[in-house]
């Protein structure tokens, strides 16, 4: 697993040039790996968002594939009840035809952080994560999950 920043705003973004490697590991990108890894290279990337540098704006922004971005999020993982990083939709609605679905609300890191402070406060048992929308650990980071992107070679699980 490796943990690439980029610059973005450029012809090639993801040249030598533009891409500085933050960390990178042999292993899986479990709960605990991440917990060692980003932790606090998420608080320092976070800390990063809205400063000028150069005279340009930095916006953060956070990409991977499913798994790693429900990981980073602390939800539980796409067979949860819940498996949806943007809105509180279940698998029985996702599976639906759109025009029959029904309104579901959007999720936020804030919906996410009040979540898991529940869980947490009943116990942290995980046969309940599903009523607490399967948010059984607190986000490694607090990017807005409007830039929160799946690459165009993934497809989401729902």
């Amino acid at each position: 697993m490796k943990t690439v920043m980029e610059i973005c705003n450029v012809d090639h973004p993801n040249s030598v040039d533009n891409t500085i490697i933050l960390n990178m590991y042999e292993g899986h990108d479990s709960h605990n790996n991440l917990a060692i890894a980003v932790k606090e290279l998420m608080v320092q990337a976070g800390d990063l968002d809205g400063w000028i540098w150069r005279g340009y704006k930095i916006i953060v922004y956070l990409m991977g594939d499913y798994d790693y971005l429900l990981k980073m999020y602390g939800l539980s993982g796409a067979n949860g009840l819940y498996p949806c990083l943007w809105c509180l939709t279940t698998k029985a609605i996702a599976t639906q035809v759109p025009e029959d679905r029904p309104h579901v609300n959007p999720r936020s890191v804030e919906t996410i952080l009040d979540e898991n402070r529940k869980f947490v406060a009943s116990g942290s048992n995980l046969k309940n994560a599903k009523f607490y929308y399967n948010c059984i650990h607190r986000p490694f980071v607090e990017v807005p999950l409007d830039r929160v992107w799946i690459p165009l070679n993934y497809s989401s699980p729902i």
